[in-house]
This record gives C-alpha cells, structure tokens and sequence, in this order.
C-alpha cells in the first residue's frame, strides 16, 4: 500500500509494474491537463440524442431479431416471410 512520511509525503505503489511514487501532501502538484478534454466535454452534450438514436435503432431490429429467432425455431405461425423487405 503505502505510508506518510514524517514530511507529509505520502510514498506508495503505483498503478502497475510494482514502479513507486511520491506525492508531497502539503504541497500536491497542479493536475496535468487531459488530452480528452475536448471530446469528453462534447460527448456530454450529444448525450440525449444518441440515446433516442440508439432506441430507435434498438427497438425495429431486436423485432425483427425475435421473429427470425421464432421461425428458425420452427414454431407455428411464425415464418422468414414475416421479416418485412425494405427494398423499394
């Protein structure tokens, strides 16, 4: 794990490789600014219209999905053909 110094600094195990860090508590260093920054400040707004998208496209194939699945198990009155084409 890790341990507090007698100078306030905290030494520990890093995330992998068994490699050590030192973090002065007292005095933390400023955080490094990310390089996903832009697109995650993005994302959040697009968030609404991707779920409406996503449930639009979700809800016609997981339908279509249960017929094809119904007529593959042979089971009564349920046949490839129910599968609409959408060819014009």
């Amino acid at each position: 794990m890790g341990y507090v110094s007698a100078k306030g600094v905290w030494v520990g195990r890093g995330g992998g490789g068994g490699r050590f860090f030192v973090r002065n508590l007292a005095n933390p260093a400023p955080p490094q600014p990310s390089s996903h920054t832009h697109c995650c400040q993005q994302s959040g707004e697009r968030w609404l219209p991707m779920l409406i998208l996503g449930a639009l496209m979700f809800l016609p194939g997981s339908y279509h999905s249960y017929i094809a699945y119904k007529a593959w198990k042979q089971e009564p009155g349920w046949s490839f053909d129910d599968i609409p084409d959408f060819d014009n």
